[in-house]
């Protein structure tokens, strides 16, 4: 999968790229010329970021894969009408897109930062985080990445020249928070497993495997302390022999420690989580 995602990346400039390229006819030959310069910026941030996985690449990745999908739909709708190139450059920007948010892309990003025996494998993303304020936070970090610069390419020298740090800012942050969901996980180490997760959790948590009672499918109306906000899907429960302090962070109440017999996580592919799991004689 990943090297389907560079493949499909290299291919935009030949597809996409055609498309883009149309859509910025019209326009003045400034605003033409930072539009291209930032797409051709971004393109190549991103093949460069999928040939270094690593946590933060997979940010890279994922914030500027749904970017091109957008600038080639702008562009095509700009053109009037989505004739057979639109078509192939919306086709190519969705495959990539599809292949880039892959349970198996975003593992082999985050896994790529191990150490020695470790195995990290993410977490899924809440849909309370994914129904809006994923996509708000993007779009605001988008437009201030571009905002500033195509305002002074159309000498709107007060506006851009304001904007243009400012957006900067406001890019960097979203950033900061976009990257946040790229850093949660599972990390197996060789006393048992790491739950990692700055949305729930103020610090890392280690369950050694001497603690850990049973770790399997969590049973419907489980009463198990749920470190996965509420995510869709296929969670785990993970029983613990005595009580274990939590650090919790939850969105609006201020940070505290829990106790809990019992966690449930929601890990991006539960049943590989498993099997290492078993491998590494945690109960199952």
């Amino acid at each position: 999968m990943l090297w389907l995602l560079r493949a499909g990346w290299l291919s935009l400039p030949f597809t996409a790229g055609a498309v883009v390229s149309d859509g910025l006819e019209g326009r003045s030959t400034a605003v033409a010329a930072v539009l291209a310069s930032a797409v051709w910026i971004a393109w190549g941030v991103t093949l460069l970021a999928t040939l270094v996985p690593h946590a933060m690449t997979l940010t890279v990745v994922r914030s500027f894969a749904p970017a091109a999908a957008l600038a080639t739909a702008l562009a095509a709708v700009a053109e009037g009408s989505i004739g057979l190139l639109g078509a192939v450059g919306l086709a190519s920007v969705a495959a990539v897109n599809a292949i880039a948010f892959t349970p198996l892309v975003g593992e082999a990003f985050v896994d790529a930062s191990s150490y020695g025996t470790e195995r990290r494998m993410p977490l899924r993303a809440p849909l309370a985080v994914l129904l809006g304020p994923v996509e708000l936070v993007w779009a605001l970090g988008l437009a201030g990445l571009v905002a500033g610069p195509v305002l002074l390419a159309g000498r709107h020298w007060a506006l851009g020249a304001v904007l243009t740090p400012v957006g900067l800012g406001i890019a960097f942050a979203a950033a900061r928070s976009l990257h946040s969901l790229s850093r949660r996980w599972v990390v197996f180490v060789p006393a048992g497993l790491v739950l990692h997760d700055p949305l729930s959790l103020v610090d890392p948590v280690l369950f050694t495997r001497q603690h850990i009672a049973h770790l399997g499918p969590a049973a419907p109306g489980s009463r198990a302390v749920d470190l996965g906000l509420h995510t869709r899907g296929l969670s785990l429960e993970m029983r613990l022999v005595e009580k274990t302090k939590l650090p919790r962070r939850r969105p609006g109440r201020p940070e505290h420690t829990e106790l809990a017999n019992a966690v449930l996580f929601a890990p991006s592919r539960p049943s590989a989580l498993l099997a290492e799991a078993r491998h590494r004689h945690i109960p199952t």
